[in-house]
């Protein structure tokens, strides 16, 4: 909100100069057209902003080419977990915080990723049918 507010404080200027502008008519913009202006750029500054937070929040990225994925993910707490991470035929025992991604151990035996746990789709369809837990 705070940046909004500075955005139109660095507006103003042109505000001002509004009896100087003319439209495609040769019409003086009024102060309407002004504030519809600026309204259609604080819109479109707000749909810039929902789309860079929701794609960080999706955290969508081409990085590996299918090569890297990750198997198992276990939560330790708030901001903690411990992950494997399959890059090509090798996986590896990752823990990762906030701070820091140290590698544990190259995992001898590898591990499924499909056996591990099911998806959340198929968690959601057999609770929707009624099979709970």
């Amino acid at each position: 909100m705070r940046s909004i507010f500075v955005i139109l404080l660095t507006l103003w200027p042109l505000v001002s100069q509004a009896k100087e502008s003319l439209n495609a008519d040769g019409q003086p913009l009024s102060s309407a057209d002004w504030l519809s202006w600026i309204l259609s750029m604080v819109v479109v500054l707000i749909a810039i902003g929902i789309c860079a937070w929701l794609a960080k929040k999706t955290r969508f990225n081409a990085f590996g080419n299918g090569q890297m994925k990750v198997i198992a993910n276990l939560t330790l707490g708030t901001r903690e977990r411990v992950i494997v991470v399959q890059v090509g035929q090798t996986q590896y025992l990752l823990g990762v915080t906030n701070q820091h991604i140290e590698l544990i151990d190259k995992l001898a035996e590898p591990l499924q990723g499909d056996s591990q746990a099911p998806s959340f789709a198929k968690q959601l369809n057999r609770i929707l049918k009624g099979n709970g837990r």
